[in-house]
């Protein structure tokens, strides 16, 4: 058989299973007769949002993601996946109308083209008259609508995930045991082995299994324990992500299967996402992630301790689609209140699962994941704290062509933390800044960690830009105060995002010129009278210039949060002042924190007082 036959054979096969199960053979064979066949790798675009609508398309195998963008907010709406079976891009034809939605393959994918005018002949005149044809054709409207509203409230509707061991001699075993363990009150995991599906030979076979299990499960893991080479590749054909698996406690080194899954040749490489590093305990040295970072620099390294039961439960959590994600804005000196946020959060036992933030948000955030305790947490705020006071003194003025002030306490606290690496932190963590030479935002999900909260927080204008690697980066703040979208695309659209903001956007008000004074007796009362409305200082003038443009994105990115925190600080300002004292934001930040978490179903349920 040729490839023209072996394709029309399976383009029969999908449209008498699964698309056109009412038509007759004869009329489906005419159908193929006038389709083309067409082929996209992972990542490629099969039309975007606007695109006009020229045909239909049938998926024959691989997986179709579609992204609404709301055009009011350029808000887009999470992946909604297709699969086997499933029409695209008809109701734009129908209706004549633009493509409603950006399509991209989420693997190597093959699908069936039939152009516009044939698709549109055949349901004038044989869909709408075929009673249960036409009853299947809305169905699969429903369908998709009903994901598409998922996706839209982030309620994610199945997932499959697959392990990869990323050296020989990762135990799988152990860890999966351990997961079972803990599902077995939950069921959300449903866990396999792919020596368990080592009888099932065809993709069809593999879809009908697991799709009896998806009507018990909400997610389901397999973990590559054989290695039969067409066995692995009808389970990554049906993964949604690929998750690589190694021992952190040796140097980077990938065995065949891995070396090939990373080659940029390979169709399944796209979805490789995250790699866990598994440590004896949490006294491991960590030293070797930068090593697999070098080797793909979009991994995201997950850190897992197996004598730590947190680390297990933060594991379990982020496979069964429950991660806890924690967005800290920058703030300026108001950031101290994340300090109460924590530990309210530490006192009613709510986990943090990833933590992601701009400027004293991100520093706040890191400080308090490398801090072995409380008390290391308390002196490297009360640190942090004089740290600030003096970045922003007349001590440190620069009056430069870079800055008003010089950075160096800034760059006090940056020197202590760059022995952390952000890919060997316990707790995963990124930051946000505006990468000025390239001219875009930027995420630090890997690097040191000293240089870059320095970026993340480098004021314009105020403090000195933070070069790397030949960029000049400034504070997050210019184009993403409070990166929730950022933490969205980290963790499962079912996961929580608890968001704090403690940014102050109100406007600086009027300002109303003073009335002409004669004589110096007069001038005087005036400067010095409690009424007078005065020029804004060029600390708030600067910092609200530079938030203003964020703003919208910021309000975008609020509506994303399961749960949205903001403490009443607004007499506060964002630059240290005298008479705000760090106890005083403290305890703002824990009363609100607590109030947040009393009046959430989404916390509550993790609630567990010391």
């Amino acid at each position: 058989m040729n490839s023209a036959e072996e394709w029309q054979e399976e383009a029969f096969s999908v449209l008498i299973n699964y698309t056109f199960r009412h038509f007759s053979r004869r009329l489906l064979k005419k159908l193929i007769d006038q389709a083309e066949k067409l082929e996209l790798n992972a990542g490629d675009l099969l039309f975007k949002q606007g695109d006009p609508s020229t045909a239909v398309y049938i998926i024959l195998k691989g997986r179709i993601s579609a992204q609404l963008t709301l055009e009011k907010h350029s808000q887009q709406l999470p992946s909604v996946f297709f699969s086997r079976g499933a029409l695209i891009g008809e109701i734009g034809v129908i209706t004549q109308m633009p493509r409603s939605m950006s399509v991209a393959a989420q693997r190597k994918t093959t699908l069936m083209r039939l152009p516009a005018e044939i698709f549109t002949e055949l349901y004038e005149n044989k869909i709408i008259h075929n009673k249960k044809q036409i009853r299947d054709f809305y169905l699969m409207q429903l369908d998709r609508n009903k994901k598409l509203f998922q996706a839209n409230t982030q309620k994610a509707y199945y997932t499959f995930s697959t392990l990869v061991p990323a050296n020989i001699d990762v135990e799988l075993e152990p860890l999966l045991k351990e997961l079972e363990a803990l599902n077995e009150t939950e069921q959300t995991t449903y866990i396999l082995r792919s020596s368990d599906l080592e009888k099932i030979s065809s993709q069809e076979e593999l879809w009908s299994y697991l799709t009896q299990i998806e009507t018990e499960h909400t997610r389901i893991l397999i973990a590559i324990t054989s290695y039969d080479k067409a066995h692995i590749e009808l389970i990554l054909d049906i993964s949604d992500r690929i998750i690589l698996v190694a021992n952190g406690e040796e140097p980077a080194h990938e065995n065949s299967l891995t070396e090939e899954l990373l080659s940029k040749k390979n169709p399944y490489a796209h979805n490789v996402d995250n790699l866990i590093l598994i440590y004896k305990s949490g006294n491991a040295p960590q030293k070797h992630a930068t090593d697999w970072i070098k080797i793909k620099p979009s991994l995201h390294i997950i850190n897992y301790f197996k004598s730590d039961r947190s680390s297990l439960l933060h594991l379990h959590r982020y496979f069964s689609g429950q991660s806890i994600g924690l967005v800290l804005s920058g703030s300026g000196y108001r950031g101290m209140a994340y300090i109460g946020a924590l530990k309210a959060f530490l006192d009613y036992g709510i986990p943090i699962d990833i933590i992601g933030g701009t400027s004293m948000g991100a520093i706040i955030g890191a400080c308090f994941i490398v801090s072995k305790n409380m008390a290391e947490f308390d002196r490297m705020m009360h640190h942090l704290d004089l740290d600030i006071r003096r970045a922003f003194s007349w001590r440190e003025l620069a009056i430069s062509a870079h800055s008003v002030f010089t950075g160096r306490s800034a760059l006090a606290l940056a020197d202590k933390l760059n022995e952390f690496f952000i890919e060997d932190l316990p707790i995963p963590f990124f930051c946000v800044s505006c990468d000025l030479s390239a001219r875009k935002e930027h995420h630090h999900f890997s690097g040191k960690l000293g240089d870059a909260l320095r970026a993340s927080s480098a004021i314009p204008g105020l403090l000195p830009p933070m070069l790397i690697d030949g960029h000049f980066f400034v504070d997050g703040a210019v184009v993403n105060n409070t990166p929730v979208d950022a933490m969205r695309a980290r963790i499962d659209k079912h996961g929580t995002i608890i968001s704090i903001d403690l940014s102050n956007l109100e406007s600086i008000g009027e300002y109303t010129p003073p009335e002409k004074c004669e004589g110096l007796k007069a001038r005087l009362k005036q400067f010095f009278s409690k009424n007078k409305k005065s020029l804004p200082d060029m600390g708030r003038v600067l910092i609200k210039s530079f938030l203003i443009h964020a703003d919208a994105r910021e309000n975008n990115n609020l509506k994303l949060s399961t749960v949205y925190i903001k403490p009443q600080l607004d007499d506060l300002r964002l630059l240290p002042h005298s008479s705000v004292s760090q106890k005083r934001l403290i305890d703002l930040g824990y009363a609100a924190t607590v109030k947040a978490i009393k009046e959430s179903p989404a916390l509550l349920k993790y609630v567990r007082l010391k």
